[in-house]
């Protein structure tokens, strides 16, 4: 043994092998021993390169996200063609039905995708082992989303929860078709109907704490708006299009991917179903009258005749009834019609019979049961008794139905400490412990030893032979060995070979090694494979933490405080080091420190601490004193807070114009730290203290990385507006605050201050007042005081012109100036030569990509390396901020380059990298926010005359008004949009690209490029989706002006190119031919009739939204920029 002392470290194998234990314990002792014997971050910590798509979807958390999938095969085909269908469940309660026209891995595969984007990534995704959950599109999705996947083993369905929920599912689906005479073959929109009611309701299960499954998951409280208003096959009132009345329908649920909210799917008499939001239930009372009952019978008559049960094969006329149980194979004898979750009644209790009696007969009570501890590591507890109330009486109600089962019991574990938990909890845990037939299988917690019996046994030299081809082989053996397990339970035994090879091969193979033994024949044929299968493991994630990138725009981000050091002296200068060191005095403000060897307060969490950098929008560095918010248990609703939208800034820019305000910008400096904190925490001082190193520190204001931080300094800036200047919040944008001044003049008008967390801009007559009131509460760095010349990376100047009205312009060219400059240099220092003109000085590009008639999706180049790869997301990211900050001309290609972040070739990182070029060239570009009108020649007797007849055909169309909107102050604003769309100019999918571009007077607000999510057959029908879209987008921004008190002026005025469109939604009397685009038909039609819009004819020369929908050619391109963009002299 002192030989193994003497070295300077051990490795766990030789310890294993040294005191003969397992290897985990092994592991375990040689960092529980010393701080600093071996270290072991390689393996405790993996780190795995981002997945850019994973972004665009939710994730759900641990604790609800485990969900199973399962499929339903059903005999009856629906009226939409679907054959069977996939539900998904969490096992408390959540259920997602999605129907679907097979089962293969396509179509199952299908609805996963739709699972995804509707719910979110959930944790794992357990299902039986059926091809169509193995292979084909639904396993890619797996992969591709890195969703965990596991199965049952065969012929177990107890262990898939998606089971009893589809017997849920089908149980209250069935009672509700049965008690309404549904036609069988609507059972696709009864069982999604039904799958969603079921996760809106609030049972007694322990693990919701009262809330309903979909508020778990989704994580706020749902609105069953549309399930009270309606009840399922109810009988309604639809307005019908062609012949302008009402007629009656069924209702079949909501239709949650049409149109708007409140659209339900409705069947018609011929048998046919669609989509409205114009559907009434018809009253109790006017269903008893003779003229509606001779309607509905007509109706019922035309409904059977058409998809009545009769027709389906499987229909039965001796028994009628029974359709519904053959239809999905369902015994008669097992469906009690129950009501979803049973109908709670509390069964009265024998008095007669003590408490102690009724536990000896609960079968729970007293089994012990594998359950995972604090540290996530599982140990044997046991069983105490059932949890009482107050008054002494069990909680919760026993059921057969194991969903419906509300006891909690209470466990004891090893340490002595009780916890509770509920009956579902225990009954998984006890399935999960225990094999086919019930007994326990055990949990292996390490393997000890192992153990060779020589008269059985394969001995080294027969542990080879030679195959038909002469090559030699290994012996596929397990003969004579065996392996002593330890239990989960504390418990050893030996196990054969084979079995705990079955259990975990890998740490069974790295036992042998520490042992010794790998070149037996037992373990040779096996051992090196599984080895080599990790080493490739770690080496890939290595590799990916490796190449992650730590440049931000072109520039190298520390990630200690010795690299911070090294990287200035590298760069000769300070500019780290001088970060460090501003951030760490300006920090210290949210400490106590407390005496040395004065023990922290109790009831306080201990956290850590460490700085962090990054480069801000104008390249400056900054340095940031952070905690480790990850180790605090702070609640969701105390850790969100938002920020002051860019389009509320573009008005506020374009609002102190027309109202004659001037602007003054402030930076709160340590923003976060003016704020006290609600956390209990405290860390030690680390080397950045100095001579305070090591003692305790207490967090009293709100630190940058606590969870909390922001939401309590923006709750603390707001108390400040709020309550001392006497401002409101904006219910449009909670960031923008406002309040009712009066000038001099008497004219009456709203000061505004935007906050960006802590950036501030206030728009007033004198805003100075309102900037020294809030330096009595904050620090505001007295260099940001002033009229703003950069905010958020923009470049921000008042121009006054000759004979014009004052406004402001922003711009790009100083954040694309140290862009480009860092990017040359970059390409410089990786020595990336993908194209001469790009280095040539005097090549000046006219289009943003090579050739307008460049398409992403056609691209057939080699796939960008990882390096490559990091470049291409950083390029893309500099380039989407640019289009934010002004840069429209470069929008379309931003947007379609965008889609291939995942995976990029090298020709889109060619393009990206020319795009830059152009930039360099065209950037004497500006927004400019004008507040005068622009000079157009409306007719506006036919503008009225539009909206009169338009009006006529939707008689109900209003525009909604938002009564508790400020009264409109200030001069009014008009309102222009210019609305494009190209025609399955994906070349790939066909789909089109949405071009849209709204003005306030002449301002450019919102613009707006990105491709439909539909494929159209014709350009009317791209058209109209573009339409439909800047719609709504208006809609929003006409209510974001009533709640600034901004007053408008009039409808909005829409301009698209195309005639058929311009004639569909002006005309009252046009018709529309293609059914499939009414939703946007009657939509925007609505808007005209309720004032909210009018459409007008433009020329497609004149259609500034043209360039946000295709790469144009240059001349076209210069003329469309000269009419969007500002350019000075």
């Amino acid at each position: 043994m002192n030989s193994y002392k003497s070295k300077e470290s051990i490795s766990p194998e030789e310890l294993a092998r040294l005191l003969k234990i397992g290897l985990k314990t092994a592991q375990r002792t040689l960092q529980a021993t010393t701080s600093k014997f071996i270290r072991t971050t390689g393996a405790l910590s993996r780190r795995f390169k981002t997945d850019k798509v994973q972004l665009r979807y939710k994730q759900l958390s641990r604790i609800f996200g485990k969900f199973y999938c399962d499929y339903l095969k059903v005999n009856a085909t629906s009226i939409r063609g679907y054959k069977g269908g996939v539900i998904y469940t969490n096992g408390l309660g959540f259920y997602k039905f999605l129907p679907c026209e097979n089962e293969t891995s396509e179509t199952t595969g299908r609805t996963l995708r739709y699972f995804l984007h509707v719910v979110g990534l959930p944790y794992s995704l357990h299902s039986d082992n059926h091809g169509n959950f193995k292979d084909g599109l639904f396993k890619r999705l797996m992969r591709k989303f890195g969703v965990y996947q596991t199965f049952t083993e065969p012929h177990s369905p107890w262990q898939n929860r998606a089971e009893p929920a589809i017997g849920e599912v089908k149980k209250y689906a069935r009672k509700i078709m049965m008690s309404t005479d549904t036609p069988i073959r609507l059972w696709c929109f009864c069982y999604e109907y039904t799958a969603d009611l079921l996760s809106l309701l609030a049972t007694a299960l322990f693990d919701l704490q009262g809330r309903t499954p979909y508020e778990m998951i989704m994580h706020y409280t749902p609105d069953i708006s549309e399930y009270v208003s309606f009840g399922w096959f109810q009988w309604c009132y639809y307005f019908d299009e062609d012949s302008k009345s009402k007629k009656i329908c069924r209702w079949l649920g909501p239709a949650h991917e049409v149109g708007q909210s409140f659209c339900h799917w409705i069947l018609l008499s011929n048998g046919n179903f669609i989509a409205r939001s114009s559907v009434i239930p018809i009253p109790d009372h006017e269903l008893e009258s003779d003229e509606l009952k001779r309607r509905t019978k007509i109706f019922m008559d035309c409904i059977h005749e058409k998809i009545g049960n009769t027709k389906v094969p499987i229909y039965n006329n001796i028994y009628p009834q029974r359709v519904y149980y053959d239809a999905f194979d369902d015994p008669v004898e097992d469906d009690e019609s129950q009501l979803p979750y049973g109908e709670e009644l509390h069964e009265a209790k024998l008095e007669d019979v003590n408490d102690r009696y009724l536990e000896a007969l609960d079968n729970y009570i007293n089994s012990e049961v594998i359950m995972p501890d604090k540290d996530g590591t599982a140990v044997l507890t046991k069983v105490k008794g059932r949890k009482r109330d107050a008054a002494g009486n069990p909680v919760g109600e026993a059921n057969e139905n194991p969903i419906l089962d509300t006891r909690v019991y209470e466990l004891e574990f090893p340490d002595g400490r009780i916890e509770e938990y509920a009956v579902n909890m225990i009954a998984e845990n006890l399935f999960e412990q225990a094999d086919e037939d019930g007994w326990d299988s055990g949990i292996i917690e390490e393997f000890l030893d192992i153990r060779k019996d020589d008269s059985v046994a394969v001995p080294k030299e027969q542990g080879t032979y030679f195959n038909s081809a002469g090559v030699e082989r290994n012996v596929v053996t397990t003969k004579g060995w065996e392996v002593q397990v330890k239990w989960r339970d504390k418990s050893t035994s030996w196990i054969s070979l084979k079995d705990a090879k079955e259990g975990d091969p890998l740490g069974l193979a790295e036992l042998a090694v520490a042992l010794k033994v790998q070149d037996e024949p037992a373990f040779k044929w096996w051992t090196n494979h599984a080895l080599r299968q990790r080493a490739r493991l770690i080496s890939r994630l290595k590799s990916n933490v490796i190449r992650k990138g730590k440049t931000k725009f072109g520039i190298q981000v520390p990630g200690t405080w010795k690299e911070a050091v090294k990287i200035d002296e590298a760069n000769n200068n300070t500019l780290w080091q001088d970060a460090i060191n501003k951030e760490m005095v300006n920090a210290k403000c949210a400490f106590k420190l407390l005496a040395r060897g004065d023990r922290p307060p109790p009831g306080y969490n201990e956290i850590l601490c460490h700085l962090v950098f990054d480069v801000k929008l104008d390249m400056t560095r900054k340095a940031r004193y952070v905690a480790g918010g990850h180790l605090t248990n702070v609640p969701a609703n105390m850790t969100y807070s938002s920020v002051v939208s860019r389009d509320t800034v573009r008005i506020g820019f374009l609002v102190a114009a027309l109202n004659d305000l001037d602007i003054l910008a402030g930076d709160i400096q340590n923003a976060f730290l003016s704020a006290p904190t609600e956390e209990k925490i405290f860390f030690y001082a680390g080397d950045e203290w100095g001579a305070d190193k090591d003692r305790v520190v207490v967090v009293v204001r709100a630190l940058y990385g606590l969870k909390s931080s922001a939401l309590q300094f923006r709750n603390h800036l707001a108390a400040t507006l709020g309550n001392k200047l006497g401002f409101k919040s904006c219910l449009a944008d909670p960031d923008l605050w406002y309040k009712a001044c009066i000038d001099s003049n008497g004219n009456e008008y709203y000061s505004y201050i935007l906050v960006y967390v802590d950036d501030l801009l206030i728009i007033d007559k004198n805003p100075k007042r309102f900037m020294e009131q809030i330096q009595g509460d904050f620090t505001v760095k007295k260099e940001s005081i002033g009229p703003p010349d950069r905010y958020l990376g923009a470049d921000i100047r008042k121009v006054e012109d000759d004979g014009a009205k004052p406004f402001w312009t922003m711009s790009s060219n100083s954040y694309l100036d140290k862009a480009i400059k860092n990017l040359k240099a970059k390409l410089k220092e990786s020595g990336l030569e993908y194209n001469k003109k790009l280095s040539d000085p005097n090549y000046s590009p006219k289009q943003p990509f090579t050739t307008a008639s460049y398409r992403p999706e056609l691209d057939t180049s080699e796939e960008c390396t990882d390096d490559q790869v990091t470049l291409f997301q950083n390029l893309i990211g500099i380039l989407r901020w640019a289009v934010e900050l002004g840069r429209i001309d470069i929008g379309y290609e931003v947007s379609v380059l965008s889609r291939y972040l995942v995976s990029p070739r090298t020709g889109h990182l060619l393009q990206a990298i020319h795009v830059f070029k152009f930039l360099d060239i065209h950037k004497d570009n500006e927004l400019a926010f004008r507040p005068n009108l622009p000079n157009l020649s409306l007719n506006y007797e036919e503008i009225n005359e539009q909206t009169t007849y338009m009006k006529k055909a939707y008689p109900d169309a209003v525009e909604d008004l938002p009564p508790n909107a400020p009264v409109p102050r200030g001069k009014p604003l008009s309102m222009y949009v210019f609305v494009d769309s190209d025609h399955a100019g994906d070349k790939i999918t066909r789909r089109s690209q949405t071009g849209i571009l709204l003005y306030l007077n002449s301002a450019p607000i919102i613009w707006y490029s990105k491709r439909q999510a539909t494929v159209e057959s014709s350009t009317f029908g791209s058209e109209f989706v573009a339409l439909r879209v800047a719609s709504e987008l208006i809609i929003s921004m006409r209510y974001k002006l009533r709640m600034m008190g901004v007053p408008i002026e009039g409808p909005t005025h829409v301009f698209c190119d195309n005639e058929a469109v311009y004639k569909n939604s002006s005309i009252a009397h046009s018709t529309l031919k293609k059914k499939h685009n009414s939703i946007c038909f009657h939509r925007v039609r609505e808007c005209v009739a309720a004032g909210i819009q009018v459409v007008h004819k433009v020329d497609t020369a004149d259609n500034l939204s043209d360039i946000l929908t295709k790469s144009l050619p240059a001349h076209i391109r210069k003329n469309l920029r000269s009419l969007i963009m500002y350019i000075r002299n």
